[in-house]
């Protein structure tokens, strides 16, 4: 039992965990990267993915069912070390369009 008037929490009141496994799975050419995920267990209430490079949004996949994404016009002929010195980072979306973490 939770909260005051004795019920039990209601499923999907807090946001389903993050993708986990999320990896890069290989370099194309000299400007990409093709990225990998696995979906969270409980997929309820997310509408899609955010896809982040160094802080900054770079895409948005808007199937939720989809678990790879390439990343491009990442300049990595100007990079030392590909994919190390890049950070990528994935979030999942809500209906509303909103990060849930």
């Amino acid at each position: 039992m939770n909260g005051t008037n004795g019920s039990s929490p209601l499923h999907g009141a807090y946001p389903p965990r993050p993708p986990s496994e999320f990896r890069v799975t290989r370099v194309v050419g000299q400007d990409a990267i093709l990225v990998a995920w696995s979906p969270p267990e409980d997929r309820q209430g997310i509408t899609g993915y955010q896809l982040y490079v160094n802080d900054a949004l770079h895409s948005q996949v808007r199937k939720p069912e989809r678990t790879k994404a390439l990343l491009n016009n990442l300049r990595l002929w100007e990079r030392k070390s590909v994919p190390a010195n890049l950070k990528v980072e994935i979030r999942s979306l809500d209906p509303t369009g909103k990060v849930l973490h």
